[in-house]
């Protein structure tokens, strides 16, 4: 499931990209380097990540056991250190695939959009 997750926001990204095209052009006409424009891009995807991630553990901490109790497993515990590790490695898959979607700012060239 978590692989699905990833690869939505991988397409997310491509497609915010695309639509911001011309925008991260602007900045480039305007002085800014391409690592500047991916750093910004990361951490606007990292703050959405990190909001939810946060959100998501408060509703499986408060939900989980009972709607396991419901379903009649009584053994279902939540381990502390694999939930952190799963939401670490969630976080570095999205932190991953936002940088590596994010460098093809690096060839957007501000002549070539001046002549769209």
């Amino acid at each position: 499931l978590l692989v699905f997750a990833v690869l939505n926001i991988i397409i997310v990204v491509l497609m915010d990209n695309f639509n911001w095209r011309k925008k991260f052009g602007i900045l480039k006409s305007l002085g800014f380097t391409s690592h500047y424009i991916i750093r910004q891009n990361i951490c606007k995807y990292m703050m959405i990540t990190f909001i939810s991630t946060i959100f998501a553990l408060i509703l499986h901490l408060s939900i989980s056991q009972k709607l396991m109790a419901t379903l009649l497993l009584d053994a279902f515990t939540n381990s502390p250190v694999l939930l952190f590790i799963i939401c670490f490695c969630f976080v570095g898959a999205i932190f991953s695939a936002a940088y590596v979607c994010s460098l093809n700012i690096k060839r957007i060239s501000v002549i070539e959009l001046m002549e769209e």
